[in-house]
C-alpha cells in the first residue's frame, strides 16, 4: 500500500518527490564528473597541486549530504504545510489548558470507561489522562431520526457511542445522500473535525434511541492527541536502539511506531510459545 501511495503521489521511499530525487542524482553525477576531471588535471600538474578556485567549485561528501538533507526538508515542508498549518494552528493551540469537569455518578463513570477502552482513539491514555477525559465528557441522548452531525457544518466535538445504532450518510457531487457506514456501541465519530479543523465529512443520524458521550476539541487536543504524540516519541526512542532497525529512515520508523501496541505481561506469562506437531 505504501509503495502504491508513493507511486500515486509521486514520492519515493525516502520522502523525496521523483523530481527532487532525479535532481539530486543528476547533481551527484555532475559532482562525480567534476571530481574525475579534477583528478586528471592534478595528474597533469602533479599530485597535490591545485587552486583555491577549484576547491570552491567542488563539493565534498559532507556538503553533498547536507544538500540532500536540505532537499528532504523542502520536500517534507512542501508536502505537509497544508495539514500542519491547520493541525498546529490557533484551533489546536494549547494555551493555558484547564480541564473541564462535568459532575457524574460512579455508575456513569464506569459506563464511560468501558466504552473508552473499546475505542482506538484512547488506547494510548494512562490512568490520570483517562480520568481527565471522563470528567470532560457530556452525556447526550438522541431519538430515532435525530441528526447528530451534518455534512459541511463546523464541528467542535467528537462522540463515543454507549448504546444504540446510527447511520452515516455522505453526499457526493450531483447525487443523493448515500449510506456509507453504520455505527454501533463502542464506536466513535467526529474526530476529523477536531484534528484538522475541517467541516464535517458526513451526516450521522440516529437509527435507534442512542446514548452518546461528547468530548470537546480542547480536551481532545490537549489530552488525547498529546498522549498519542508522547507514546510515539517513546516508541521512536526505543526502536532507534534496536540494531536490526538501524538502517530504517525516519519516515519508515514512523510507520512502524504507528503500528505498535503496548502489551502487558505478569511474571510467568508466556510471551511466545513453541508449538510442536507430532505425526
Amino acid at each position: 500500500m505504501i509503495e502504491h501511495l508513493q507511486k500515486t503521489g509521486g514520492y519515493t521511499s525516502s520522502g523525496l518527490t521523483l523530481n527532487e530525487k532525479n535532481e539530486l542524482e543528476a547533481l551527484r553525477r555532475d559532482i562525480q564528473k567534476y571530481r574525475e576531471m579534477e583528478t586528471k588535471e592534478q595528474e597533469k600538474r602533479g599530485d597535490g597541486e591545485h587552486t583555491d578556485s577549484e576547491d570552491d567549485e567542488i563539493m565534498d561528501d559532507h556538503e553533498v549530504k547536507q544538500l540532500e538533507v536540505d532537499i528532504r526538508k523542502k520536500s517534507v515542508m512542501g508536502a505537509r504545510s497544508g495539514v500542519s498549518a491547520e493541525v498546529y494552528g490557533k484551533y489546536n493551540d494549547k494555551g493555558d489548558f484547564k480541564p473541564k469537569v462535568i459532575p457524574k455518578s460512579d455508575e456513569q463513570i464506569q459506563r464511560i470507561k468501558l466504552k473508552i477502552l473499546q475505542s482506538f482513539l484512547f488506547e494510548n491514555l494512562e490512568g490520570k489522562e483517562i480520568d481527565i477525559v471522563i470528567n470532560a465528557m457530556d452525556e447526550k441522548t438522541f431519538l430515532p431520526g435525530d441528526t447528530i452531525i451534518t455534512q459541511g457544518e463546523k464541528g467542535d466535538v467528537l462522540y463515543i457511542i454507549e448504546s444504540g445504532e446510527l447511520d452515516c450518510f455522505k453526499t457526493f457531487k450531483d447525487s443523493e445522500p448515500r449510506l456509507v457506514k453504520q455505527y454501533f456501541p463502542g464506536d466513535s465519530f467526529g474526530e476529523l473535525a477536531l484534528l484538522y479543523n475541517a467541516p464535517r465529512a458526513a451526516t450521522v443520524v440516529a437509527k435507534t434511541k442512542c446514548i452518546l458521550w461528547s468530548l470537546d476539541r480542547e480536551t481532545f487536543n490537549n489530552i488525547v492527541k498529546e498522549a498519542s504524540m508522547k507514546k510515539r516519541k517513546q516508541y521512536e526512542a526505543f526502536l532507534k536502539s534496536v540494531d536490526i532497525l538501524s538502517g530504517v529512515d525516519a519516515y519508515e520508523l514512523g510507520q512502524i511506531c504507528d503500528a505498535m501496541k503496548t502489551c502487558n505481561y505478569n511474571d510467568g506469562d508466556y510471551v511466545i510459545k513453541e508449538v510442536c506437531y507430532f505425526i
